[in-house]
């Protein structure tokens, strides 16, 4: 990567047992934008990423060189991890999405008693539409019940556990992705059955949180040199 190859090697004994292999010294960090360089409007502005751009490809256009990615890295604290931190392109969430959120969910309605019952792990039927499913997992406070292996289809009706026989209502099935994240109104995060509360779906979190990621700060093109000069000169002292 061109961002690390400003920094110093070292020997380190990874193991513990002797044998010191050179590594690059990513313990060795140099903050050569101050708070206050940053405060300073002149260095930087803002830039939205587009839908599959990466960093070289935003370096490419801004500063006509896809070498200077990493310092986007250096200017934003939020990008620690190009594989975390820089947003997924609408391919790559819709894959993290099916990855992240397989199964389905059974909906358990408000003020359903679902407390001590329906054991983790064990096979659920509906017992209307003799649809089955193994519990993955429950949310009392998000009113869902995960399931997988799914056979039939789920209806509003009563769903039993056919290993503690325990008995619960549901209001239907719909994919986990589409299941409840969290509900919220205009004063934030709120609990489930707040009135007014809409509710916030697994989907609906992810592409949210996919778009904070989308701007970020970027020097600009007529300071980019002096940054990269002033960076490799501070890494290596």
């Amino acid at each position: 990567m061109q961002y690390f190859r400003y920094f110093p090697k070292i020997k380190y004994d990874l193991d513990d047992n002797k044998d010191t292999r050179e590594i690059v010294d990513v313990f060795k960090f140099a903050k050569v934008v101050s708070q206050k360089t940053i405060d300073d409007i002149s260095l930087y502005s803002y830039y939205h990423i587009q839908d599959g751009e990466r960093p070289d490809h935003v370096s490419q256009r801004l500063y006509k060189s896809p070498s200077y990615y990493w310092t986007f890295f250096l200017i934003n604290e939020s990008l620690k991890n190009v594989y975390t931190d820089w947003p997924m392109s609408a391919i790559q969430l819709e894959k993290h999405n099916e990855l992240t959120y397989t199964g389905h969910a059974l909906n358990v309605p408000v003020g359903s008693d679902m407390f001590g019952k329906i054991d983790v792990g064990e096979t659920v039927k509906g017992l209307i539409s003799g649809a089955t499913g193994k519990v993955v997992s429950k949310n009392i406070n998000l009113g869902w019940i995960r399931i997988s292996d799914k056979s039939g289809t789920f209806q509003a009706e009563t769903v039993q556990g056919q290993t503690s026989n325990e008995l619960t209502n549901v209001t239907g099935e719909t994919p986990f992705l589409n299941a409840a994240h969290h509900f919220t109104t205009s004063d934030g995060e709120v609990p489930r059955g707040t009135a007014g509360a809409v509710t916030v779906t697994n989907r609906e979190y992810e592409e949210a949180e996919n778009n904070k990621r989308e701007k970020i700060r970027v020097i600009k093109p007529n300071r980019v040199h002096e940054i990269a000069q002033e960076f490799r000169k501070v890494i290596n002292e």
